[in-house]
């Protein structure tokens, strides 16, 4: 893996980036967090977009 991309939805359809996070790829269980600056009240959906040293994407709703 590159890095994640997380992204942010108000209707769960639109989604812009929020930020990126580099992957640390050392083979064990990690945790990442990423803080959203302008987070709003209600409902927000968000994504993981994991992206490849190839440029391929997976993305986890």
């Amino acid at each position: 893996m590159s890095h994640f991309s997380l992204e942010r939805s108000l209707d769960g359809s639109l989604f812009i980036p929020v930020g990126n996070t580099s992957a640390r790829n050392r083979g064990i269980r990690e945790i990442y967090s990423k803080d959203d600056p302008f987070a709003f009240n209600g409902i927000v959906y968000y994504r993981l977009k994991i992206l490849t040293m190839m440029a391929a994407s997976v993305i986890r709703e």
